[in-house]
């Protein structure tokens, strides 16, 4: 970021302000892993996506270098959930032909979204705007603001519900995602054992949930 006049330090010391931010992605990548299982794919982002938000909102409205400070390390936190969770929840969901392409998808996106933040910053610079360094960051806010609002109508993944032993909920989540005409049953039966659920419990809950359709 362009240095406010409040906040004259050096380029060694931005460095390390710009590494704060990963490192602290680095530390939450664990926690977010057990969050997103823990309480689902969408919990997780949107932890993430509102600690971000928190974050930029602070550096936005910073009147001394702590408050930046304070702004980098929640972003840094908040990455990891979001990120981590949205990998996932694409890997889940998307059928397998187009995972590959969706998640480069997301990495170009990353990779043009810091290059219109350089080119921000660079404009700003150039302007000599007294608090332009504010419009770049909450120019930068806006992606996640639409992730946070969007989410809302985000489905749960299957494979989150099924984890945490909501078969039910998992299996009509994923004729929903998969279509009404989908037998969705062998799946089901993939998605339990790959959490490490015992099979033959599986397969008596399958059973049970069909009986109870076909009384329907």
């Amino acid at each position: 970021y362009p240095n406010p006049c409040w906040c004259d330090i050096s380029s060694t010391a931005r460095g390390w302000f710009i590494t704060l931010r990963m490192v602290a992605t680095a530390v939450a990548a664990l926690p977010a892993a057990w969050l997103s299982r823990l309480a689902g794919r969408r919990a997780a982002t949107c932890t993430g996506a509102a600690f971000v938000l928190v974050g930029q909102v602070l550096q936005a409205s910073a009147q001394h270098w702590l408050q930046l400070l304070l702004g980098n390390l929640l972003i840094g936190l908040g990455i990891a959930p979001m990120l981590h969770s949205s990998w996932v929840e694409c890997a889940e969901i998307a059928p397998a032909q187009w995972r590959a392409g969706f998640l480069a998808c997301s990495a170009v996106g990353r990779s043009c979204g810091l290059w219109a933040s350089l080119v921000c910053m660079a404009a700003v610079d150039m302007s000599q705007l007294a608090h332009g360094w504010r419009l770049v960051v909450v120019l930068g806010a806006w992606p996640t603001l639409v992730k946070l609002i969007l989410v809302i109508w985000l489905p749960e993944t299957p494979n989150s519900l099924i984890q945490r032993g909501r078969l039910a909920e998992g299996r009509e989540t994923l004729r929903m995602i998969r279509g009404p005409f989908y037998d969705c049953n062998k799946e089901l039966v993939d998605i339990w054992q790959s959490a490490g659920r015992p099979t033959q419990v599986m397969h008596s809950k399958v059973r049970i949930m069909l009986d109870n359709i076909r009384e329907l």
